[in-house]
């Protein structure tokens, strides 16, 4: 088996088993690499991360990598704010 034959299985085994949509979200992420820089993303991605745990208690769902690249794509599900802050945004006490 030559070398070629073989990339083309493993490329034809990862889009069997990934999706075409994951290598969309994940190819929007090498975009926003290029865009931030290179490494100058992973400390941006980390405080969004942080922020949407903050504020909905899950990594993606308010991260703008993550909203940018597709939640659907990515596997991601869109989860509400917490309560409290659904309470302050409506402008209750």
């Amino acid at each position: 088996m030559n070398r070629a034959h073989r990339v083309r299985q493993v490329v034809n085994a990862v889009n069997l088993s990934t999706g075409l949509g994951l290598l969309r979200h994940e190819g929007r992420h090498a975009t926003q690499y290029a865009w931030c820089l290179g490494p100058v993303m992973i400390p941006l991605y980390g405080v969004c991360a942080g922020v949407s745990m903050l504020l909905c208690g899950d990594w993606a769902s308010y991260n703008p990598f993550e909203r940018l690249a597709g939640l659907d794509d990515g596997g991601y599900e869109r989860r509400p704010l917490r309560p409290y802050l659904r309470a302050l945004r409506r402008g209750e006490n």
